[in-house]
């Protein structure tokens, strides 16, 4: 179980979807839709910011808040506390992370 951002897509059956979407994964169901993260056809370096503090979620993209949510909900169950951290890319998407930092902040 996890929780899913999708902040850039480029699927060629939805190209340059306008928006960024949190799904909390037990059932695949999507808890917020933001604002778009990355456009398409961006070639520039961007700043991602994630946090995640207990039961409330944000995530910036160049400082700029596209999610932003609190875990609250009875029917997906409890909040998760712990897990693991990934990025995911579809087949046709292709990026480079870099200077990638990661703390505890419990």
């Amino acid at each position: 179980n996890n929780y899913h951002i999708s902040y850039y897509t480029n699927n060629p059956k939805k190209p340059n979807r306008p928006f960024s979407h949190l799904r909390k994964n037990k059932g695949f169901k999507t808890v917020q839709y933001g604002a778009r993260g990355i456009p398409v056809n961006s070639t520039a370096t961007h700043q991602l910011q994630l946090i995640k503090k207990e039961n409330h979620i944000s995530m910036s993209v160049d400082g700029r808040e596209i999610i932003n949510w609190k875990d609250e909900s009875k029917e997906l169950g409890l909040p998760l506390a712990e897990g693991k951290f990934a990025f995911r890319q579809m087949q046709w998407s292709h990026f480079t992370y870099k200077n990638l930092k990661i703390w505890n902040i419990n």
